[in-house]
């Protein structure tokens, strides 16, 4: 730093520090605020099935942050919440698999009901898994 001015610049070890920043997700799972819903199921062919719901307990707030989905045959995922709707993913082809681990988890009020539905848009019943991850708090 030149001579004569200021010393603006702070002489702080940073190197010799630590600060846990505990990601939310991590954070969630040391208090026990993980939530879990998970399907194993057949969906009748062509077909539209509510397959989890889910009304969040008075003064919590749910977040989704994680949704993986697999099927047999082709399908789609829809979570449902309020008066918004996502079609998460879909199995394509016979056997396809999708997982989003969401940057932006989807928020859900207390009092709201999140709706999980899966649709067979195919000629014949299918097996489909889904399981969906988040946290409440």
């Amino acid at each position: 730093m030149p001579t004569g001015l200021p010393d603006f610049w702070k002489k702080i070890a940073i190197s010799g520090q630590y600060v846990p920043l505990i990601p939310r997700r991590e954070w969630s799972s040391e208090f026990v605020q993980d939530i879990y819903f998970t399907f194993r199921g057949t969906v009748d062919a062509g077909t539209t099935t509510i397959v989890i719901q889910y009304t969040v307990p008075s003064g919590k707030t749910l977040y989704i942050t994680d949704v993986a989905f697999w099927g047999k045959d082709r399908g789609i995922v829809w979570i449902i919440t309020a008066n918004l709707g996502w079609i998460f993913g879909f199995a394509d082809i016979g056997y396809g698999f999708a997982v989003a681990p969401l940057s932006i988890p989807i928020r859900i009020a207390s009092g709201d009901v999140v709706t999980l539905r899966i649709t067979n848009d195919t000629a014949a019943n299918v097996y489909y898994e889904l399981f969906v991850h988040g946290y409440l708090i």
